[in-house]
């Protein structure tokens, strides 16, 4: 199970990539998602230099399919106290997470559509536009140098 998280290079926020090894109880592809931003929110990154731009509180309501974008929705997740480069990162942590996801699945998504408690969002924590589908940043700017 791909997950991303959040880490520093070069003085600035990037996502850095890690593999789950996780059991989903179900084969279909909007669980399979749902259980990879689980693992984002939820469980520690195997380095202790990563972390998740998401707050502690932060949890899966659902995620449902519309066409080619995945629509998702958590809860605890409406406030957070962190600047506008770490909720930018957050956000394509959270994109990247559930592409990825999909991806491994054999289905590539276009990008997904944040839900905050059951209800559409078009800014979060202060700092991002968030209304419409969310798309991938290009890799150079988001990912940790390799």
């Amino acid at each position: 199970m791909p997950v991303y998280y959040l880490g520093e290079a070069r003085n600035r926020v990037v996502l850095y990539r890690e593999f789950h090894t996780s059991v989903v109880t179900s084969d279909s592809l909007a669980a399979w998602i749902a259980h990879a931003v689980s693992q984002m929110l939820t469980v520690r990154p195997g380095d202790p230099n990563y972390r998740t731009g998401w707050p502690a509180s932060a949890g899966v309501r659902e995620v449902t399919l519309d066409g080619d974008v995945a629509v998702v929705d958590l809860s605890g997740a409406a406030s957070n106290s962190v600047g506008a480069e770490t909720a930018e990162m957050a956000v394509q942590q959270l994109v990247w997470t559930v592409t990825a996801a999909s991806a491994v699945k054999g289905t590539q998504l276009q990008g997904i559509r944040l839900r905050l408690d059951g209800q559409e969002v078009s800014e979060l924590w202060g700092h991002v536009a968030v209304g419409g589908v969310l798309r991938r940043g290009p890799a150079l700017d988001v990912q940790a140098p390799v």
